[in-house]
């Protein structure tokens, strides 16, 4: 289980280097081209209802409602210090990703972004996203994948373990997704490298990473 203390300790640290977007790899020069970038990925139906599961500060949900008015967003952390920094107009639950406080089939999507990672048990996370996911409703993930080596490093000091392709696509199909498929985006992770003291530590856990953004349907 992630250690709340030390997950607190890092958000302090991002905030006082104004990283309001808990994401290590940015696909735009700003928070809000990245977003809209994500949001060119995502490609969610008009007037639907999200669910952002371990939404951090809440600034990833702010501005995709900016840019997409349309749209809603329910956020949920089990981080109370995160939670707090959420815009007041977003609605939030104070809650883990594998007990999701949410009935059954009750939003149109669920996205991770950068969250799945630290998942205790990723299939129970992912079953709780299809669990109020409405069917026919999609799943979105932005993280890492896991393309050699082990988690040894990254769950030492970040509390987050990553996915390979394929337990990535299996654990998918076990559960109930369908995946769709997957890309790996073009972006530049020197926001969150330059807020990392120990730049040998960080290519130790990142150099065996890549950035990946990946879709299911729930059947």
């Amino acid at each position: 289980m992630i250690d709340q203390q030390l997950l607190t300790e890092y958000s302090r640290i991002a905030l006082a280097n104004d990283l309001r977007v808990l994401q290590g790899f940015r696909l735009g020069a700003t928070d809000r081209e990245h977003i809209e970038q994500l949001l060119a990925y995502m490609d969610p139906a008009p007037n639907t209802t999200w669910l952002d599961i371990g939404c951090g500060f809440g600034e990833p949900a702010r501005l995709m409602s900016e840019i997409r008015p349309d749209l809603a967003f329910r956020l949920v952390n089990n981080n109370r210090f995160q939670l707090d920094q959420v815009p007041e107009e977003l609605p939030t639950w104070y809650a883990d990703m594998h007990m999701l406080p949410l009935e059954d089939c009750s939003v149109d999507g669920a996205m991770f972004l950068f969250s799945l990672c630290h998942a205790d048990e990723p299939h129970i996370a992912l079953t709780e996203a299809w669990r109020v996911v409405r069917p026919g409703g999609k799943l979105f993930v932005f993280d890492y994948l896991r393309a050699k080596g082990d988690d040894y490093v990254s769950w030492y000091y970040l509390k987050a373990r990553f996915l390979s392709l394929s337990a990535m696509s299996y654990l998918c199909r076990f559960v109930g997704w369908q995946f769709d498929a997957c890309v790996v985006p073009q972006g530049s992770d020197a926001v969150f490298r330059s807020v990392f003291e120990d730049q040998a530590l960080y290519d130790r856990i990142f150099d065996e990473l890549t950035p990946i953004i990946w879709w299911a349907t729930r059947k």
